[in-house]
């Protein structure tokens, strides 16, 4: 919120945070920091109907936030929004990326690996290779990029590992 909303310091951020807390609009717990969400009453303010948790789903998009930061504010962020194509025997086929949006003018599907059976993942890696494929001959031109974003160097080398035994032609693979 810091740097979205250009609140000037830490101080400053966390002087308004907590001001917002007292009057109902947020909630907060600690982790590594103190996490503010939204309360029934925040949601409600923005229509929003989301309730995040303080599990597993928090530090999911925790990830996704920092890179939406990380990617300097993309702003045609895009959050588990479908992609349909037409995969082998004309079967109908979706993928649903953790995010979706362009990088350097250029359509990116973005996952966000966190504690994902490898097994789950290769399925993954397998659709977003075959939508590459089908795509390039359909089109001649360029594909969607494919990132996976991981939490340790272990994940990202068994990631990687897939993605050449899939002979896909780019899905990048990267430690957060």
């Amino acid at each position: 919120m810091q740097e979205i909303c250009a609140l000037g310091g830490k101080r400053n951020t966390n002087r308004i945070l907590a001001r917002i807390e007292s009057e109902g609009y947020l909630r907060s717990f600690r982790r590594q920091q103190k996490v503010y969400v939204l309360s029934k009453k925040g949601r409600e303010v923005i229509g929003s109907e989301r309730k995040v948790s303080s599990g597993g789903y928090l530090e999911h998009a925790l990830m996704r936030n920092d890179i939406y930061l990380a990617l300097d504010k993309p702003k045609d962020w895009r959050i588990e929004c479908p992609v349909t194509y037409t995969g082998k025997y004309n079967r109908k086929q979706r993928i649903i990326p953790d995010v979706l949006t362009t990088v350097k003018r250029r359509l990116t599907l973005i996952e966000i690996d966190r504690t994902q059976r490898m097994q789950e993942n290769r399925k993954k890696i397998e659709l977003y290779a075959d939508l590459q494929a089908r795509y390039y001959r359909k089109t001649m031109k360029t594909p969607p990029a494919v990132q996976f974003y991981t939490v340790s160097d272990v994940r990202a080398e068994k990631l990687r590992r897939i993605v050449r035994e899939v002979s896909a032609m780019d899905i990048e693979v990267m430690r957060i």
